[in-house]
């Protein structure tokens, strides 16, 4: 009997959450202006740009070995005979 008493208004309350939560979805997307005048505000001319900056640090190398070689041997070779087939 408990559970039911919570049952029956959380199916009442429940629709009518989804109603207001589209509702107002469909609002936003229907008038995005009112929701972010910021975004569609006039703007003046662009300015100059200021210097460019240093530059980083420069990374490590990364690692560099016959595996790559035979990889790409590989591939080549994988990628001929495919093309033989096709």
């Amino acid at each position: 009997m408990g559970r039911t008493r919570l049952l029956i208004p959380a199916l009442i309350v429940n629709p009518l959450l989804v109603l207001v939560a589209l509702g107002w979805l469909a609002w936003v997307t229907t008038s995005p202006r009112y929701w972010s005048p910021g975004a569609y505000a006039a703007r003046g001319p662009a300015s100059d740009q200021g210097p460019r900056g240093e530059q980083g640090p420069v990374d490590p190398a990364g690692p560099v070995g016959p595996g790559a070689e035979d990889a790409i041997a590989s591939l080549e070779s994988e990628l001929a005979r495919y093309q033989r087939s096709g």
